[in-house]
């Protein structure tokens, strides 16, 4: 009683779980009726259900669309051992997984293929900017996943994707102020999920201020609070505003505060905050990474995503002070931009770090602003930019 032809479609997000039926009757309501594949094959996963017809399992992951042909024989037996059979040809196609990446910033419009009525999609809005002058690092971007979007089949999403925040710029030794910090990163969006920009970390500022320096700005993770030089005055990182489920209950949002800054001596600040863990404290004697990020396949192969930008460390006794504060899944190490030179145990040119584009990751710090002709690779005071966002679509 199933018509032969095709009996279904499922792409790489619907394929566990599946389940298909195969129908025969006969004239004779006492016959018992047994199912058989006699040609072909099932695609990888599934298999028949000999007494009911039905075809079930969890279907594997192809990297190109397949589609699979077999035969299914019914079989009528009846109370004599009478037997009669049909046959019916049939085919399932296992569709492979399409990604589609949104990486330049700006809008734009998704256009959801016909047939398709849930997306996993995975939104990174762009990371915070480092502060600069004994500064803390940039916080990532916030990030939502969502396993099953749903959608309206042939239907349309728009889309944003955030830009980075510009890194601190202590050049002109500007006293801190909302300027002076690492810039918030910008909003990312698909449909109702929202993805919250990353908050650039503090900077300590100049003589006008008695170098107090500044906390972090907050944002869908925080950026880190800087390096004070007032006693009992430490400047605490900024705190995420990531909604934990990214504006939609398919969503699941992500985002964490930056690490708070210390007090000198040494001169030590916070790590921007990851959407998988928190910016580094500020400590003696320590790398202030920033929070490490989250690992996503969407795309089609492992990548780390919203890694908070490394705050500036410090070590005593070092000419530098400088310990690499280091970012992870896109966000910027931190670095000393004094003289390396005179310091062999610090890696040469290796240079402050932006945040990774495309990955939301938060920019690294910077030590100070003071310009080094001997170094081979002479700083000019600006923190590292944050990366930019992406939206990434697959079913």
């Amino acid at each position: 009683s199933t018509a032969a032809g095709s009996l279904g479609t499922y792409y790489n997000y619907n394929r566990t779980g599946l389940s298909y039926t195969v129908a025969a009757t006969s004239t004779d309501a006492d016959d018992t009726i047994t199912y058989a594949i006699t040609s072909g094959a099932l695609p990888s996963g599934l298999s028949l259900n000999t007494s009911t017809g039905a075809i079930t399992g969890d279907g594997a992951s192809v990297s190109s669309s397949t589609t699979y042909s077999f035969t299914i024989t019914a079989t009528a037996t009846g109370e004599g051992g009478t037997t009669n059979t049909a046959a019916r040809a049939f085919t399932l196609t296992n569709a492979h997984k399409v990604v589609t990446s949104f990486t330049s910033t700006g809008s734009g419009t998704y256009s959801v293929p016909s047939g398709i009525s849930s997306l996993e999609v995975l939104v990174v809005a762009g990371g915070g900017g480092g502060g600069s002058t004994n500064g803390g690092g940039g916080g990532a971007g916030g990030l939502v996943y969502a396993p099953a979007f749903p959608v309206t089949p042939g239907g349309s999403v728009s889309y944003f994707v955030g830009s980075g925040g510009g890194g601190a710029d202590a050049r002109n030794g500007a006293a801190p102020t909302n300027q002076s910090r690492g810039g918030t990163g910008g909003q990312s969006t698909f449909g109702q999920l929202t993805a919250n920009g990353g908050g650039g970390g503090g900077s300590r500022g100049d003589a006008s201020n008695s170098y107090a320096g500044e906390v972090g700005n907050p944002g869908g993770s925080g950026g880190g609070g800087s390096s004070s030089d007032s006693p009992g005055q430490s400047q605490p990182g900024g705190s995420s505003n990531q909604p934990s489920n990214g504006g939609h209950p398919a969503g699941q949002g992500f985002g964490n505060s930056g690490g708070n800054g210390g007090v000198r001596s040494p001169h030590t600040a916070g790590g921007g905050g990851g959407a998988g863990a928190a910016g580094a404290n500020a400590a003696q004697n320590s790398r202030n990474n920033g929070g490490v990020g989250k690992t996503y396949s969407i795309s089609g192969s492992s990548v780390g995503y919203a890694g908070g930008g490394g705050g500036y460390g410090s070590q005593q006794g070092q000419s530098d002070e400088s310990y690499w504060s280091q970012g992870s899944s896109g966000g910027g190490n931190a670095v000393f931009t004094g003289d390396i030179m005179n310091n062999p145990a610090i890696p040469q040119g290796r240079g402050y770090v932006n945040g990774a584009a495309n990955r939301g990751g938060g920019g690294g710090s910077i030590g100070t602003n003071i310009p080094e002709s001997n170094s081979p690779q002479p700083q000019n005071g600006t923190a590292g930019n944050g990366g930019s966002g992406i939206v990434i679509v697959s079913y």
